[in-house]
């Protein structure tokens, strides 16, 4: 299925950008392409070189499991509302806590150790904040999440949900590209199974089976889109914003051994591993690094609607309502709300009293005190 023309320029623009990380720390990189309605591979790269020993060139990074960091967050979340534990009104905390577990006590923080408060769902997501996640581990459950990530194809069969604890959303789960690209796939496919296809004669090997619900597939779609929901976390304007729909996610394992980015369109499913083979740290390179390179390529793959021609959004979640909601109490908005998010609600679990924390008060400019009623406006 291989596009040897794709694959060229592909390989193009992964030469120059390891020949850059590797001043960095980076040893290798792995590119995998595909197309998201057919799952055909038409560009893949398991390492920058075959013959570089030095970078261990001989090893296929595409197949070989490494920590998948905050990339595996948005089958989490997506579980989470498909269960009914959380909806897109839910508000999680972004506090540090502790777990006192079967091994003993888990502390949670996150990748850049600060804290971010009360988070919309969708900001916790977007954001990637690590202790929001664990909160949600935590409601929905360890085994039925550990399940989840079985059916999406993430786990190796060896080791069970205990053997991963709460380190299972956040980068305990060791998953290898080919099958992180294809677990993207379920996302982009409305939460239906997707596998890779390396041969153009090659047919289904099992007509598709549900993994996910369309509304949560569709609903994660949304948050990995929006790039209001990544702040503050992630500026505007940065890799991953694109000048068409697409959703993004990326990841950085401990210690900035691996950086992963994930991404589809409407049209491909893009998945990019940077890392050193013998699991050395590198300097700060993240998943946002190599989101620099997968903003190259989506630009690369999409010539038409980078010059805004053919633009598709993504299919929004059906029969479902669709409210504004406050970013911070997450109730319908109040005329007074700073910050709102348009989210969609399965019929009957929508949220009905209005925002009650933001209220506009007239403040007599004189004393700093609440302005009486016949206060003049001129005053306040």
């Amino acid at each position: 299925t291989l596009d040897m023309e794709l694959q060229t320029a592909v390989q193009e623009r992964v030469d120059a950008a390891i020949g850059h990380y590797r001043a960095w720390g980076a040893g290798n990189i792995a590119v995998l392409v595909a197309e998201r309605e057919t799952g055909k591979v038409r560009a893949y790269i398991g390492s920058d070189d075959y013959f570089n020993q030095f970078a261990s060139g001989s090893i296929n990074y595409a197949r070989t499991r490494r920590s998948s960091g905050s990339t595996v967050k948005p089958f989490l979340y997506g579980l989470a509302l498909d269960t009914g534990s959380f909806s897109p009104a839910s508000i999680v905390a972004d506090l540090p806590f502790s777990i006192i577990g079967p091994e003993g006590e888990f502390s949670v923080g996150n990748f850049d150790d600060e804290y971010l408060g009360p988070m919309l769902f969708r900001r916790a997501l977007a954001n990637s904040r690590n202790t929001p996640t664990i909160r949600v581990l935590e409601e929905v459950g360890l085994e039925r999440s550990f399940e989840l990530y079985r059916a999406a194809g993430l786990t190796d069969d060896v080791h069970n949900a205990a053997y991963y604890g709460y380190g299972l959303p956040v980068g305990g789960l060791y998953v290898t590209l080919e099958d992180l690209t294809a677990a993207y796939g379920i996302l982009a496919n409305d939460g239906l199974s997707f596998h890779l296809r390396w041969f153009e004669d090659e047919e289904p090997s099992a007509p598709p089976r549900r993994v996910l619900s369309e509304y949560a597939a569709r609903e994660i779609t949304d948050i990995l889109s929006d790039p209001l929901a990544r702040l503050p976390s992630f500026p505007r304007l940065s890799a991953l914003e694109f000048p068409f729909p697409v959703a993004i996610k990326t990841g950085t394992s401990q210690g900035f051994r691996d950086a992963w980015t994930v991404a589809y369109s409407r049209k491909y499913i893009v998945g990019i591993w940077i890392g050193h083979p013998a699991n050395e740290p590198m300097n700060h390179i993240s998943g946002s690094t190599a989101a620099l390179l997968l903003h190259d390529l989506m630009l690369l793959l999409h010539p038409d609607e980078a010059r805004g021609i053919g633009i598709e959004p993504f299919p929004r979640p059906r029969n479902t309502v669709a409210l504004e909601i406050c970013a911070l109490s997450g109730q319908p908005k109040g005329p007074d709300c700073p910050e709102v998010f348009l989210e969609y609600f399965k019929a009957g679990t929508e949220p009905y009293n209005t925002c009650p924390v933001h209220r506009r008060f007239r403040v007599n400019r004189a004393t700093g005190e609440l302005a009486d009623a016949d206060t003049p406006l001129s005053a306040t």
